[in-house]
Order: C-alpha cells, then structure tokens, then sequence
C-alpha cells in the first residue's frame, strides 16, 4: 500500500491504517517489532513527524507499545483477540486489554512476570 498525499485522509491516519492491516493480518504478529521511524519514513515516503503520529495513534489504540531502547512491539495482548478496524474484540467477550510490563531481547517483547 501507498500514500494517498491527496487524499482528505491525513497521511499519519493512512499509515497507521496500513499498519493496523498489518497486525490484523498477522504479518506483524503479537510481540514483532514494527518498522522504525527511520523505515517508516523511508518505506512510505513520509515526514519522521507522520510517522510518529501513526505509531502515537495504534499506541493509543492498545495495539502497540513502545519500550524505551529497544522500539515499538505489537501488544502481546493482541494473542487472544482479533483486530477489527480500529479497536480489538476478544472471543471471550474481554471488553479491555491488559496491560503487562514487557521483557524484551532478540526483536521480540513477551509480557513479564
């Protein structure tokens, strides 16, 4: 997929909507580092600050989460539900995700404890 730079759809809400398709599709997968700012930048032809912003947005969304030195992760969390659009539904009726602290090492997070 592309950049649309004429489209009404910000290009931050274009990109994360890529992405969000890639964690729905399981190309990224729960724990799997997602590409850098760098790549992002590189890889969609997007200004670092859109890029930020997408990865601000599916963090705000629960469906990342950044850990400082070592990048940003698809929510392990993500494991036992589906992504649907822009939120997560869960088989078993879970209305909210759960958070876990997260030991990293070898471009993957897995929740501690």
């Amino acid at each position: 997929m592309t950049i649309d730079h004429a489209s009404a759809v910000p290009p931050y809400r274009q990109l994360a909507g890529i992405l969000r398709d890639q964690i729905a599709s399981g190309e990224l997968a729960p724990g799997a580092m997602v590409p850098s700012v760098k790549r992002l930048r590189q890889e969609y032809g997007v200004a670092e600050t859109t890029a930020r912003k997408a990865v601000a947005l599916l963090r705000a969304e629960g469906l990342v989460e950044t850990v400082m030195g070592w990048g940003t992760f698809v929510a392990k969390d993500l494991a036992s539900g589906e992504v649907t659009g822009r939120s997560v539904s869960f088989p078993t009726g879970r209305a909210a995700l759960t958070r876990h602290a997260l030991t990293c090492g070898n471009g993957k997070c897995a929740a501690a404890g």
